[in-house]
């Protein structure tokens, strides 16, 4: 079972796009195509599943076409619209912290000896310095 700490969140799939099962994909992170990942995580009904890639291409820098193996029409990628996608942690952590976007921290928690539990990254602001 996937836990929830050993992933993170890098984007959301939006709506099918044509009638062979490809969707549209906006991420706030490529490490899927830095590191040549053969899948992808998706919170279906609370429960992390893993889905293999097919293949994909670039519309944007923020937005993909992705095909996932299994999904050939546009009703089984119907399923997938707002679907949150995840990335595994274990993948990401062998390149170098310059390669990884603020996204990757989202999720790490803050403890202190003496006081215990300080909080969570919830979201990182990157619109200023």
């Amino acid at each position: 079972m996937i836990k929830k700490e050993d992933v993170y969140k890098i984007g959301i799939f939006n709506k099918p796009h044509g009638i062979h099962g490809e969707l549209s994909f906006t991420f706030t992170d490529d490490i899927f195509d830095r590191v040549e990942a053969e899948y992808l995580i998706c919170l279906i009904d609370g429960i992390l599943v893993p889905f293999f890639l097919e293949e994909y291409r670039f519309r944007s820098d923020t937005t993909a076409l992705v095909k996932l193996e299994g999904v050939d029409t546009a009703e089984r990628a119907r399923m997938f619209t707002n679907t949150e996608v995840y990335f595994p942690i274990k993948h990401a952590e062998g390149h170098e912290p310059e390669e990884l976007s603020w996204d990757f921290f989202v999720g790490f928690r803050m403890e202190e000896v003496h006081h215990g539990k300080l909080g969570e990254i919830v979201y990182v602001d990157t619109s200023t310095i």
